[in-house]
């Protein structure tokens, strides 16, 4: 009986094993649990991001991979000597010169690299305003040429569709290094350069409206303004003007619904540039 008692295998030892294997089974099963679990919590934190949420992170992913970069090329010989120049809707280029020097219109087609002559037939538009209409057309206001005594009443109109130039009804007051901007409305605000003097005579703005082909002379008007003043369109609809290369001027608002001027900041800005 002896023998028997020290051979017999213990009773407890499968037992214990058993218990082994179950435990890690159990920690096997609940480290897949959680690991679903996280991979749930995470994905839902993901969907329950807002809509603007969605947006920044869209438009910051969109700033980074169309971050624009380019090289200079080597130089062209323009056809003209480019005084002005527009960048038209349809990504052509129109310039022009002093037409009485020889100069002429010329329209460039990038996409070709090739130039068309297009001169103006109504007006030397050299030195004067310059702009594009809602509607397309490249809008030129006096000039003349390349003294102030060319000032003059002239307006013009290009359109890229017929590649043409048509004459628009003048101005009330001959001007020489006017600036125009296009407001809310649709219609061109013309300023300074009045008889092509600088900060000299009074300021006598005016607006143009495409629509009925028509100047209106304001009211309400500061004294003075430089040639070729910065005037800039503000998200209010209201228009800010300020001074230009040769003469000091404070930075003044002009609101076109009320027609009234008040100036922003008095210090005044001599020899900048200005950019929007």
């Amino acid at each position: 009986m002896s023998d028997i008692r020290l051979h017999a295998r213990p009773t407890w030892l499968p037992r214990l094993l058993i218990g082994f294997a179950l435990a890690g089974l159990l920690g096997v099963l609940s480290l897949v649990v959680y690991s679903w679990i996280a991979q749930g919590s995470a994905t839902t934190t993901i969907q329950s991001r807002t809509v603007s949420d969605v947006n920044r992170a869209s438009k910051a992913v969109t700033a980074a991979s169309s971050n624009p970069t380019g090289q200079w090329g080597s130089l062209m010989n323009w056809p003209i000597v480019a005084m002005h120049g527009e960048l038209m809707p349809d990504g052509n280029v129109l310039t022009w010169g002093d037409s009485s020097q020889g100069d002429t219109a010329v329209v460039w087609n990038p996409t070709t690299n090739t130039s068309t002559s297009i001169p103006d037939a109504f007006a030397n538009p050299s030195c004067g305003g310059n702009n594009i209409l809602p509607d397309g057309r490249v809008i030129t206001v006096g000039g003349g040429g390349v003294s102030n005594a060319d000032a003059n009443t002239n307006v013009t109109g290009f359109q890229e569709t017929n590649q043409v130039w048509a004459q628009l009804a003048s101005n009330a007051f001959p001007t020489w290094y006017a600036s125009t901007t296009v407001l809310p409305n649709g219609n061109l605000l013309r300023l300074g350069g009045v008889d092509g003097c600088d900060n000299c005579n009074p300021e006598v703005p005016e607006e143009f409206s495409p629509a009925t082909n028509q100047w209106t002379t304001l009211s309400n008007n500061p004294t003075l303004l430089p040639m070729y003043p910065f005037i800039y369109v503000r998200p209010d609809g209201t228009v800010a003007v300020t001074g230009s290369s040769l003469v000091k001027e404070p930075l003044m608002i002009y609101d076109p619904t009320t027609v009234t001027w008040n100036t922003l900041d008095p210090n005044v800005v001599d020899g900048g540039s200005s950019a929007l």
